[in-house]
């Protein structure tokens, strides 16, 4: 799955070319304000890619049902840069700089109503890990960690901040089968050990610069590095050719699987 411009696709790499086999923008639904849909800087599947999580620096946030394309869920946040599906019923968003930006808000999505809300400098990443009921926020250079309770209702508090060991923190993804975080930042590629809770420099992409987006499936590693400003014209494979996007200006891209 990958992202940018004001579209997401889903594309097959399976053949010995690439094939676009799905493809979303927000005109596919009506409830939806095309103009808040316009640099889509998110595409996270969940529930095996039946549902998509999306959002945009325009600040059009959804969560998508693939099948009809429809939103099932959306709001508005300025400067949107991630999203997260906390539990069944709801979703953490984070947004990054911006008049009305720099902070996380939570929302039932069900119901359509905000519960709760923090400040975060700079916010680009958030992962859910529901071993330890702990949602991680990563801003400009802190890496937080919220304790979530659910009983008739969502309650979290801030436990821990960590400072990141290099600035300008961008992608945070969670690797369920080493229990670690992995966090790109302007300049480097770190990871999180969530036991011990220390950093380390990743094995494999550490000193890459700009990397927008990281995805791990199996041991297929795929990511995205900025070639002009914030985009690029091609998602990377670690050791596998680039793939070439030639119609969007690409900011992320993602293994459609589940951990959940």
């Amino acid at each position: 799955m990958v992202c940018g411009s004001h579209k997401v696709k889903i594309i097959d790499l399976s053949g010995t070319k690439v094939k676009t086999v799905w493809e979303w923008q927000a005109s596919d639904d009506p409830c939806l304000d095309t103009l808040h849909f316009q640099k889509m800087d998110e595409c996270k599947p969940i529930n095996n890619g039946k549902q998509l999580l999306v959002t945009s620096s325009t600040g059009g946030c959804a969560l998508l049902d693939t099948a009809s394309k429809k939103a099932l869920f959306s709001t508005y946040l300025p400067n949107a840069h991630s999203m997260e599906l906390l539990f069944e019923d709801y979703v953490a968003v984070i947004a990054s700089s911006k008049p009305g930006g720099d902070r996380m808000i939570i929302y039932n999505w069900r119901e359509g109503k905000q519960l709760w809300e923090d400040s975060i400098f700079s916010g680009h990443g958030l992962a859910w890990v529901p071993e330890r009921s702990s949602l991680y926020a990563l801003g400009e250079s802190e890496l937080r960690r919220y304790h979530l309770k659910l009983s008739e209702s969502l309650s979290l508090k801030q436990d821990t901040c960590y400072e990141l060991p290099s600035k300008g923190g961008h992608d945070l993804i969670w690797l369920p089968s080493k229990q670690s975080l992995v966090i790109s930042a302007s300049k480097n590629v770190w990871e999180f050990d969530l036991k011990t809770e220390k950093f380390a420099p990743h094995p494999l992409l550490h000193k890459s610069h700009k990397v927008k987006s990281i995805s791990f499936y199996r041991d297929k590693l795929l990511y995205v590095q900025a070639e002009e400003s914030w985009w690029a014209h091609h998602i990377k494979l670690f050791n596998g050719p680039d793939i070439p996007v030639s119609d969007l200006r690409v900011y992320k891209a993602r293994w459609i699987y589940s951990h959940r």
